[in-house]
């Protein structure tokens, strides 16, 4: 199906070069198609100083319809960051419509191929789904996390009997999210490119009838010969999708690439053991606060009954995402009597049940083998923040207890 720019004129090429170089989110607030504009002139003379009669046009007023500027715009607000084997990652794009007129828009995407990995099917379906721009509480023409949260997802889908698909007014966006898997054997750093496309389409057919999605083409004549007659006039600039939106410019689509960056976390863990001075066996049960404690470099007491020894589960995160839902089980061994455990450096437990996250023997329990499961120190849905290789960050739990 063959589709052309028309240019109008002065008027026309002015147009589009508002168009090109104007903001995604800027409010253009144009002039509604279809509306007819009229204006009228009067000319006052005279001769050898004597008026004569005016010549005015009131009567027969010069009118014009403005004609249907057609451009939508597609774009990325950022990559998004994944893991390995991760299900049902999201991508985000802005569609904008950019013109004077409601238009519906058909979605789709593309891979953009030449990356280290492709994409693969959602687990949930579809692989769209957007939001309307009343999710936009905040209206700053973009969809925050809480935003989202707190909207209402709407499923993309073009299966006869249940079109979904967005309408929107001049100036309206709607944000637009793609789904899809990530491989499993990606390493950090890999990347994958997706390119979605917004394919403008008019709509035919109203209530109790069904709905017709025709692409939206440009005049084919090249000229405005009749000023009344509303003309469709193609303002979209080109964009990277390789099959959808080939271009050239003002074909009535648009697209924009995202990115899925792989950035894994690096988590190792260690175990270690020391003995306590005497000055600080009295007081084993008073781990320091957070701020003031600090991992033992070496032990400063032998292992004697009655001593004091400090175990510390030391956790570490040198990769570029968080580590969260971190769990860790410790099964305290014979002869020992539990007396304190504390969480301390960046090991975060969740906001919402601190306490609950770290379950402990009661204090003073023995630990001797008859009673297993009071003797278990258990640290559940921790996170540790992302760090670097040179500088990873650190969380400990501590466990005191005394030597039987």
């Amino acid at each position: 199906m063959t589709k052309c720019k028309l240019m109008k004129g002065l008027m026309g090429a002015t147009a589009l070069t508002v168009l090109s170089t104007g903001t995604a989110f800027a409010q253009n607030n144009f002039t509604s198609a279809g509306e007819t504009v009229s204006n009228t002139f009067t000319l006052d003379y005279e001769v050898n100083n004597t008026p004569q009669t005016q010549i005015e046009n009131s009567g027969t007023p010069t009118q014009f319809n403005v004609d249907r500027l057609v451009n939508v715009t597609v774009s990325s607000p950022g990559d998004t960051n994944v893991v390995a084997d991760q299900n049902d990652a999201l991508l985000p794009f802005v569609v904008v419509n950019n013109g004077n007129d409601s238009h519906a828009y058909l979605l789709g995407f593309e891979q953009a191929g030449g990356d280290d990995f492709n994409t693969e099917t959602p687990s949930t379906t579809p692989d769209i789904i957007f939001y309307s721009e009343a999710d936009d509480l905040d209206g700053d023409g973009a969809l925050s996390e809480t935003e989202r949260a707190a909207g209402t997802a709407q499923n993309y889908n073009t299966t006869p009997g249940s079109v979904n698909i967005p309408v929107l007014a001049a100036d309206e966006r709607v944000f637009v999210y793609v789904r899809q898997n990530i491989p499993a054997a990606q390493a950090d750093a890999d990347q994958s490119g997706i390119l979605l496309y917004a394919n403008t389409q008019t709509v035919t057919g109203g209530s109790g009838t069904t709905l017709t999605y025709t692409e939206t083409l440009g005049d084919t004549d090249g000229n405005d010969a009749n000023a009344l007659t509303v003309e469709n006039v193609l303002a979209d600039e080109d964009g990277p999708a390789i099959t959808n939106d080939t271009g050239p410019a003002s074909d009535g689509a648009h697209s924009a690439r995202g990115n899925y960056i792989v950035e894994s976390p690096n988590v190792t863990a260690s175990k270690e053991v020391y003995g306590l001075t005497a000055a600080t066996v009295g007081t084993c049960d008073a781990i320091p606060a957070l701020g003031s404690y600090t991992k033992p470099t070496s032990s400063t007491e032998y292992y004697t009954p009655n001593s004091c020894v400090e175990y510390i589960i030391e956790v570490s995160n040198a990769g570029a995402q968080e580590a969260t839902n971190i769990d860790l089980t410790d099964i305290l061994p014979e002869n020992l009597t539990f007396r304190q455990a504390a969480v301390r450096g960046d090991l975060i437990l969740s906001p919402t049940a601190p306490v609950g996250n770290l379950s402990t023997p009661s204090g003073g329990q023995d630990c001797d083998g008859t009673v297993t499961s009071a003797c278990t120190v258990a640290l559940t849905n921790a996170t540790l923040a992302a760090g670097t290789p040179g500088t990873p960050t650190v969380g400990y739990l501590v466990i005191r207890a005394t030597i039987d």
